[in-house]
């Protein structure tokens, strides 16, 4: 029979159980906390995937020591040091510190909102994107003062938006089947022309295999869809069209 534990013994079990939990989550945080800060100021990483210390300490300004202590879990960091990583970064402190999902809580409500992916809402509330995206595309580089924004807004708010966010959808589908037709003809193709040592005569295989119906079904369904994408383009482009000419 064991030795019957005293009251203080099961006292000190229970703090010492408190104290390890309380650890192990400090160290989930830090750890979430260091790899937003990896993300949020984009530091470099060497081939094995580790941050250049150095390096990222000069580019953002991070005092090298600091930022070594965070990187390695030996330290957390202070109200200030909190402060001006936030400031320099624009994220929120909830962000780094991991309790909302996105940089901002203005991203975060938005892709909560809208559905919108992360990405697409940094696009919407960049100053740069448009810009610098006409810069790389066409070589044009229009001014800054440009309301790009003003006209995405009307653009939305545009009867045709609707349409032409069905009509993409639709085709995004349509697109999505005619790849997967595609990929099972291939391989019923494949595997009878296996199965008849690898012959090209197309009238041998086709008329006399059992499958050559499944196969010509497909093929019929294949062209179908073709037919359906290029009828869901035209209609795609009189919405464009008619998005244009009420355009204001």
């Amino acid at each position: 029979m064991g030795k019957i534990k005293s009251y203080d013994d099961l006292k000190q079990a229970a703090k010492k159980e408190r104290s390890d939990e309380r650890k192990r989550k400090l160290s989930e945080r830090q750890k979430i906390f260091c790899e937003r800060l990896i993300k949020a100021f984009k530091m470099p990483l060497n081939r094995y995937g580790e941050v250049k210390r150095a390096e990222a300490a000069k580019e953002n300004d991070i005092n090298y020591s600091l930022l070594s202590g965070w990187l390695k879990n030996d330290r957390s960091p202070d109200i200030q040091s909190l402060y001006e990583l936030c400031k320099k970064s624009g994220c929120s402190a909830d962000y780094l510190l991991g309790l909302i999902d996105e940089k901002t809580h203005a991203e975060t409500d938005i892709c909560k909102e809208t559905g919108l992916a992360p990405e697409a809402v940094e696009i919407l509330t960049s100053e740069n994107y448009f810009h610098n995206t006409l810069f790389d595309c066409f070589g044009i580089f229009p001014g800054l003062h440009t309301d790009y924004k003003s006209v995405l807004n009307d653009l939305i708010l545009a009867p045709e938006f609707a349409q032409l966010v069905y009509m993409l959808r639709q085709i995004r589908i349509e697109k999505a089947a005619n790849k997967k037709y595609t990929e099972a003809r291939d391989k019923l193709e494949k595997d009878i022309r296996s199965d008849h040592n690898g012959t090209d005569d197309i009238d041998e295989i086709f008329y006399t295999d059992p499958r050559d119906k499944e196969l010509f079904d497909l093929y019929d369904t294949i062209s179908s869809s073709n037919n359906t994408i290029k009828a869901r383009a035209y209609e795609l482009e009189d919405i464009v069209h008619k998005l244009v000419d009420n355009f204001v």
